[in-house]
């Protein structure tokens, strides 16, 4: 995982509630005798969370298991986090991940923002500086403080500095384009973002940022492209399905992770295997496997030893599509099992190795991917365009 900054939290906080939770925002009118829960969570939807902080406090303190007063205090403790003196910071996020740890512990239903600091607020608070330089590093904490308290313009200045002295650092050129993102800018937000990209094509944040302006400016197909960009980065980690899953629910466009074995072939089922349908050559995965267990993988890589590789995976899968193929084209199959159906198309796509990379991922297969990544990025993105969130981008 690539490594995360202090910033992260700011980051999640300007762009994932302010796409998620506008709406809500503007939903929420305030009633003349509005309670005092009713003010800090309408508060915190609207992003004001350091307002509805001490509300939220005083609220949590009273009763713990409230769950949406909860969830707030731990939204706003991150975005606490970067107006305080350094040494007070850790302590903020500490806290703030404890809470979230006994809302999930007691099976509280996480929003996606505070399932993301759940995964990657670090355990002893503590992230790395944005720069190996101090002066730009006390520019970009500086500009930090100023977008929690919303002084956008503030903490613009602040970040164009911190560029100004340090052109290769692509987190100060993404946290500009932040400023104009949160101001309502999208125009100029997805230039910068454009241009963090390019000084480093493997930031996620930037592709998905990106993605985000693009969505707010209405160009929804190539909004998709930036957050397939921003999965393709690392496919194992949550940020980039999480901003997709996002934009699908957006534009109401399903998200399919397709499958491509049949499930009901068990012991405990009726069902058994049939030349009909196909299903007949769904031990042919077991065996292939046992063979690179046996002998192809030293065959294949005489020097290493055994592990569970991209190659064993996609060849296992591939005799299956391959030996119906052939039944298909003999006749003997009357009508095959959807989810054979899929593999075989999958496999007549080329886009075998990219489903397997993308659906069937064990941490053995995942060390294969930035190699594949570096050789076949192109496969990538036409499966996840394909198989994942297809989207019609031709005007109706």
């Amino acid at each position: 995982m690539p490594a995360l900054t202090r910033a992260f939290c700011r980051c999640a906080l300007g762009l994932l509630s302010l796409v998620l939770l506008v709406q809500t925002a503007n939903a929420q009118a305030t009633k003349p005798a509005e309670s005092e829960r009713a003010r800090a969570l309408r508060l915190n939807s609207q992003l004001k969370n350091l307002e509805a902080l001490p509300l939220l406090e005083n609220l949590f303190k009273a009763n713990p298991e409230d769950d949406d007063v909860a969830q707030a205090l731990a939204e706003a403790l991150v975005t606490q986090a970067p107006t305080l003196p350094v040494d007070d910071r850790p302590k903020g996020l500490i806290r703030a991940r404890g809470i979230l740890e006994k809302l999930d512990s007691r099976g509280a239903k996480l929003s996606d923002l505070n399932r993301f600091y759940l995964t990657y607020l670090p355990a002893d608070g503590k992230f790395p500086e944005f720069s190996n330089r101090a002066d730009v590093d006390a520019a970009m904490a500086a500009g930090e403080a100023d977008f929690s308290r919303r002084s956008f313009e503030k903490a613009r200045a602040h970040y164009l500095r911190a560029f100004a002295l340090e052109p290769s650092n692509a987190t100060a050129a993404l946290f500009v384009g932040d400023t104009y993102f949160a101001a309502g800018n999208s125009q100029e937000a997805a230039k910068w973002f454009a241009r963090a990209t390019r000084i480093d094509p493997n930031k996620m944040a930037a592709w998905r940022y990106w993605g985000d302006a693009l969505s707010r400016l209405g160009k929804q197909g190539e909004a998709r492209e930036k957050y397939f960009e921003a999965i393709l980065t690392d496919p194992y980690q949550m940020p980039g399905w999480m901003s997709l899953s996002q934009w699908a629910r957006r534009n109401k466009v399903p998200m399919v992770h397709p499958k491509v074995m049949p499930d009901d072939l068990a012991p405990k089922t009726d069902r058994k295997p049939s030349v009909d349908d196909g299903t007949i050559h769904v031990s042919l995965y077991e065996k292939r496997r046992a063979e690179w267990r046996e002998r192809r993988f030293k065959a294949t890589f005489p020097d290493k030893k055994y592990r569970h590789t991209l190659v064993e995976e996609a060849d296992a899968l591939r005799a299956v599509a391959t030996a119906i193929t052939a039944d298909e084209k003999a006749g003997k199959i009357k009508k095959l099992d959807p989810a054979l159906k899929t593999l075989v198309e999958i496999e007549s796509r080329g886009l075998m190795e990219a489903f397997v990379l993308f659906e069937r991922p064990d941490d053995e297969i995942a060390a294969d991917y930035l190699q594949y990544r570096q050789d076949h990025a192109d496969k990538l993105l036409d499966y996840l365009k394909a198989y994942v969130a297809t989207f019609d981008t031709k005007p109706k």
